[in-house]
């Protein structure tokens, strides 16, 4: 299999992941339920919170997406290691 035909099929993997991951991470249940959790920790009402729970939701996405790209890829930057 050519570097092509693998980053092509890692892109996939990739596109995949992010997908599912969003549909988890965006899930309007989860915002409630993250809501619920800082409402508690921080004191304010339920619903207040929202760009907090964005911000947070965004960044967990973020390190999720990091690391599933990074274990994707892994193979794909040994071999370019290799050429270098």
């Amino acid at each position: 299999m050519s570097i092509q035909q693998s980053l092509a099929m890692k892109s996939i993997q990739v596109s995949i992941t992010a997908t599912i991951l969003f549909l988890i991470i965006a899930n309007p249940f989860i915002f409630n339920i993250v809501d619920l959790g800082l409402s508690t920790i921080l004191g304010t009402k339920i619903g207040t919170n929202h760009i907090i729970v964005l911000v947070f939701h965004a960044i967990v996405f973020g390190l999720l997406m990091y690391f599933s790209t990074k274990y994707f890829l892994d193979d794909a930057y040994q071999w370019l290691q290799k050429e270098i």
